[in-house]
């Protein structure tokens, strides 16, 4: 199958590309895709097993959202819920955790650090075995 392509850019009203959207999704649920602008067209058959890229970006002033839907002539595997939605309204924002406070380490009283600076370490240092007097 030859290479047959064609891209549209135009401005348009917000209510225009929403109808624009609306007949997208018709087509795709009817399982026919046709873009054209006269005399030009490319009709594609779209298949499950669709990747889906959706990317939405704030800058300098313009915003953008670019939708990209990629299938193979064949269906390789079943699809997977995608874990993206797109709405009018944002998202509630998510409750801060909670922080418990985190349980305190006794400290060594000066009693215990005598004992063990008597007991031959100190300082987590490891306590030196006693020399033993071998008498040959």
């Amino acid at each position: 199958m030859g290479k047959n392509s064609m891209e549209c850019k135009s401005v348009m009203t917000r209510a225009q590309a929403a109808e624009l959207l609306e007949d997208l999704a018709r087509s795709l649920r009817q399982g026919t895709v046709c873009v054209q602008r006269d005399p030009e067209f490319v009709t594609l058959k779209p298949r499950d097993g669709m990747e889906v890229v959706l990317g939405a970006a704030q800058k300098k002033g313009k915003e953008k959202l670019e939708i990209e839907l990629t299938w193979y002539m064949e269906v390789a595997e079943a699809p997977t819920p995608s874990g993206f939605r797109i709405t009018a309204k944002e998202p509630e924002p998510k409750p801060e955790p909670v922080m418990e406070p985190e349980a305190e380490t006794p400290c060594p009283t000066k009693a215990a650090e005598k004992a063990d600076k008597g007991a031959g370490h100190d300082k987590g240092e490891p306590a030196k075995a006693p020399k033993a007097d071998v008498k040959k």
